[in-house]
């Protein structure tokens, strides 16, 4: 989709309602964490909703502007009259310009592992391998660049190896773990999650972040499952791939080795981070398209979050929205109907991020622009 298409400004009618369903602290530290992304950048950066353009200055202003009203305490009602008057609404276009989102979650997950191999850990944990070459190879319609990863063989680059390669050795031996673990199908969904915790056997926690792919292609393993017939549509989520790995680990080579991509990790200080390198805030992180979204603008989203019974379990579902900061973006986020929000980490977490396929509607806010005189 040409980023211009994916999403339209609103006349005020069209404007949702921006109810808030959670603390304005949480608001206020994401608010300041992409005000730390937009400081870094020149001030004449563009950032472009739909087919308007606004500089990096200007969103910096209008971040600042919700975040005096916030140091204020003025209440839900405060805000919204700043925004009744000083800003401009746009909604995303969506999945088939209908103005419907998917949204799905993700989370801080925790993988038990080991400092060095055993029997029982023999799943590696890998760091950005140096010999990996990263480099820009086409620039596709709508301004996405496609890149390419590379590794020397001889006097010629060649593919970097593929999930099978990596898994079966062709790191091994050049001190790039961070850890082992026990559990592979653990330390494949922390993988998907792009971060998490390490805790290793003394109850030292570490917490680690994307650092890389090996640039092959993405292959959903849920659909795969989906496809083949193991897991109807309706019942998919983490939960259910654990399962069915469980009950039949004689299918994991393969299935894994579907999904070529493999991702490495590196130690972070703190965290976890998006792909504008600030941390995220559990509940008002999204991630998108970065391609087609803002960066760290702020967002409104309406969609579903599930109510946990007893067991904890989702019981019900119950409609929400909520302000939240674009700081992320996923290889599954693709397109203009696709948002996954960062829940944090626990077992809320886990549970929505493992059952959240809803959807909603995706607005960007931003200060109107001043009129030129004359």
């Amino acid at each position: 989709m040409i980023r211009e298409h994916a999403l339209e400004r609103l006349q005020k009618k069209d404007w949702p309602s921006f109810s808030n369903d959670m603390d304005p602290e949480s608001l206020r530290y994401a608010v300041e964490q992409s005000l730390i992304y937009l400081d870094r950048l020149a001030p004449e950066t563009t950032f472009w909703f739909g087919p308007d353009s606004y500089t990096a200055a200007h969103i910096a202003r209008s971040h600042r502007s919700i975040l005096d009203l916030l140091h204020q305490n003025v209440g839900e009602q405060g805000l919204l009259e700043l925004i009744q008057s000083d800003f401009e609404v746009y909604r995303a276009t969506g999945r088939r310009g209908d103005g419907l989102v998917l949204f799905t979650g993700y989370y801080e997950p925790v993988l038990e592992v080991s400092p060095t191999p055993s029997e029982e850990h023999v799943w590696p944990l890998h760091q950005l391998p140096p010999d990996l070459i990263r480099f820009p190879e086409t620039v596709e319609p709508g301004g996405r660049t496609r890149w390419s990863v590379k590794r020397p063989e001889g006097d010629q680059l060649v593919p970097y190896f593929s999930r099978a390669e990596i898994e079966a050795g062709a790191l091994a031996g050049r001190n790039l773990e961070l850890g082992f673990a026990h559990d592979r199908v653990e330390l494949f969904l922390m993988q998907v999650q792009g971060s998490g915790l390490i805790r290793f056997s003394d109850g030292t926690l570490v917490r680690v972040g994307y650092a890389g792919t090996n640039g092959h292609p993405y292959r959903s393993i849920g659909k795969i499952l989906i496809d083949e017939g193991w897991i109807p549509k309706e019942n998919m989520s983490m939960f259910a791939i654990r399962d069915f790995f469980k009950d039949h680990p004689q299918h994991m080579d393969r299935i894994l080795g579907m999904n070529p991509s493999y991702v490495f990790f590196r130690v972070l200080p703190d965290g976890p981070y998006g792909n504008i390198s600030v941390p995220l805030t559990p509940g008002r992180s999204i991630a998108t398209d970065a391609h087609l979204f803002p960066k760290g603008a702020l967002a409104y989203i309406e969609t579903r979050k599930p109510l946990l019974n007893g067991r904890g379990e989702p019981e019900s579902w119950s409609r929400f929205g909520r302000f939240v900061l674009n700081q992320d973006t996923g290889g599954a986020i693709k397109g203009a109907g696709r948002v996954d929000i960062f829940w944090g980490s626990g077992l809320y977490a886990e549970v929505a991020a493992a059952h959240l396929q809803h959807p909603g509607n995706l607005y960007f806010l931003v200060l109107k622009q001043a009129e030129t005189p004359g």
